[in-house]
């Protein structure tokens, strides 16, 4: 995918120093790995998924999924009767994630009839989805 400012060491996102004092080790990761990536590679990861397995959109879309009798909460508040909520944006997920080093993470896909996709990103946020509302609102002038 020619992600060049892009390094994983966990599937999760989670960095080395937060799952050891679970006692997790990941396998090859330096003592203090850190994930990194930036918007552009983030977005460029974005639209291979949706490319190639667009039903992902069938799940993010949803508020709440139950597994084995758990109701487990989407952290994705743009989803339909959740706060931010807003049909003009259209949101039907992407991604959120929260670490101690990349701060609160927002990875949002839209589509609105006779409009091209669209996938905003949000990065070391304190408000990830008030910032996302900020960048919404500069699209859409």
């Amino acid at each position: 995918l020619q992600l060049h400012q892009t390094h994983f060491y966990s599937v999760s996102g989670l960095d080395v120093d937060d799952v050891t004092p679970y006692g997790f080790q990941l396998k090859n990761a330096p003592k203090n790995g850190r994930n990194t990536s930036s918007a552009y590679d983030l977005t460029m990861l974005s639209q291979a998924l949706l490319t190639q397995f667009p039903q992902i959109l069938q799940l993010t879309e949803l508020p709440d999924v139950t597994v084995d009798d758990v109701v487990h909460q989407s952290t994705d508040r743009y989803l339909k009767g959740l706060e931010f909520f807003d049909p003009k944006h259209g949101i039907d997920g992407l991604k959120t994630g929260t670490t101690p080093a990349a701060g609160q993470v927002f990875v949002g896909t839209s589509s609105l009839p006779g409009k091209h996709r669209m996938i905003t990103v949000v990065m070391h946020s304190d408000d990830r989805f008030n910032d996302t509302n900020k960048l919404l609102a500069a699209i859409q002038r």
